[in-house]
């Protein structure tokens, strides 16, 4: 009979395989500890695609802006002759000028915010936050000796950011927008007339000639 001993030490010998490897209960994998710019990394990398892609939408709609003086058109300023022709100038004025009308939603942004001191405030805090984050490439960073990551840097800023909105009035301030957009844009799109020599016009009026018939 073996041994107490004994027993103990053939229990921690590991099992060999018939190849002569030993095998492992655990995951390797699992003591692989994860690098902790990883996460940070893909976050950066993800708000660096978008903010490309914003720039890119930006400068399509510049490209695609009609010139001021066909814009601000007063000589084609008209009522329309029927609710057939307001319905035209609407789609094919939008269709046309939809460049310009994207840079007049984004000035009532502009004056919206210049005009709202506690919202200036909170963009800018949020601005520098973001700059400050893609300056440290989403790395963490050490405050009183606590280390805080790029995850908890991002739920410091919305706890301090959501507020400053809110007390600034942003919920009021966005149906302004809405609704100070959609009536500049419908009054100029009802009033402008459609220039029949422009090629891009599809909603022209076509004369029809009489045909007739002996």
């Amino acid at each position: 009979m073996m041994s107490a001993d004994e027993e103990d030490a053939t229990s921690k010998v590991p099992l060999v395989d018939s190849e002569g490897s030993a095998n492992e209960t655990d995951n390797p994998g699992d003591d692989i500890p994860m690098e902790s710019g990883q996460i940070g990394d893909g976050a950066m990398d993800e708000t660096v695609k978008r903010l490309e892609q914003g720039k890119e939408f930006l400068l399509k709609a510049k490209a695609g802006t009609k010139s001021r003086r066909k814009f601000f058109s007063c000589s084609r300023l008209a009522k329309p002759k029927s609710c057939g022709d307001w319905g035209s100038r609407i789609v094919g004025n939008i269709k046309d000028y939809r460049s310009n009308y994207i840079f007049v939603f984004l000035g009532l942004v502009i004056y919206c915010i210049i005009t709202s001191p506690v919202l200036l405030i909170g963009l800018l805090f949020v601005l520098i936050s973001l700059w400050l984050m893609f300056r440290n490439e989403g790395k963490s960073i050490t405050i009183a000796g606590k280390e805080i990551g790029l995850k908890e840097q991002i739920i410091v800023l919305c706890l301090v950011a959501v507020p400053l909105f809110l007390f600034g009035g942003a919920t009021s301030v966005i149906f302004w927008i809405i609704g100070a957009s959609v009536s500049v844009i419908l009054l100029h799109a009802s009033f402008l007339s459609r220039d029949s020599a422009d090629p891009t016009n599809a909603f022209g009026d076509i004369e029809m000639e009489s045909v007739v018939v002996n």
